[in-house]
């Protein structure tokens, strides 16, 4: 079921329990390197921020579908995070009992997003 809903504000809900699973982890395979070859995206989330109620999959911006610039088909919007966990457009969605690596992990950043 879909629920159609706005939100006014800068960034405005995704929620799923699955048995067992403490993480989200989200990928995008449509990203580019600088050259122009594939450069696939992937972050993890924790559920309790996942279902989060500012915790967004958008499909929508200002009325109208998103557009491939803004993240096309669906975008995560994750205000309680910094801007590298809201990822464009999602290939697939996983749920896991044990924390994935992300993008920005494996290339030695912290794991610590919060604001």
């Amino acid at each position: 079921m879909v629920v159609r809903f706005e939100i006014r504000g800068s960034l405005a809900c995704i929620s799923a329990p699955v048995s067992q699973a403490k993480w989200a982890y989200i990928e995008s395979t449509v990203n580019l390197d600088a050259n122009g070859n594939p450069d696939p995206y992937f972050v993890s989330i924790d559920l309790l921020t996942a279902q989060h109620p500012q915790t967004l999959l958008a499909t929508h911006l200002n009325g109208e579908p998103l557009t491939v610039e803004h993240g096309a088909p669906l975008r995560l919007l994750v205000p309680v995070k910094l801007g590298l966990k809201n990822i464009k457009a999602i290939t697939r969605i996983t749920y896991t009992k044990d924390e994935p690596s992300d993008y920005w992990a494996k290339r030695g950043y912290s794991r610590y997003d919060g604001i």
